[in-house]
């Protein structure tokens, strides 16, 4: 999660560890759950969003799906979107435009079938 933040944000990780901490101090909530790095993460301007669902209103997305339906959302590759989002169980992932300007999953393993949950967007 601390890799998350510190990617989409753009700042290095020992900030984001410190920034998540001190939040964690305020707040009283473990680092690692939402209610904690959530809250940085909207203090640093990301607003929450709730999970993604398909147009069925019912179906989930993968992380793939996902950065799919961004590149829709989203055309034109000068728009600056970062996304903190829940994916799996437990953690979190980075998303945001490659060198190609595609919407792309930056993460330490591949997490592009898990499923994406509630996640913070930066325009």
């Amino acid at each position: 999660m601390f890799r998350a933040i510190a990617a989409a944000a753009g700042i290095d990780w020992d900030t984001a560890v410190a920034m998540v901490c001190a939040t964690a101090i305020k707040t009283r909530f473990a680092p690692c759950v939402p209610q904690c790095y959530g809250k940085t993460l909207v203090d640093m301007g990301f607003e929450k969003m709730k999970q993604p669902k398909k147009p069925d209103g019912v179906s989930k997305y993968t992380g793939a799906e996902f950065c799919r339906w961004l590149n829709q959302e989203y055309p034109d590759p000068q728009t600056d979107v970062r996304i903190v989002a829940n994916i799996g169980v437990g953690h979190a992932v980075c998303i945001k435009r490659d060198a190609t300007g595609k919407f792309k999953l930056h993460d330490i393993w591949n997490s592009a079938l898990k499923c994406v949950g509630s996640y913070w967007i930066r325009k």
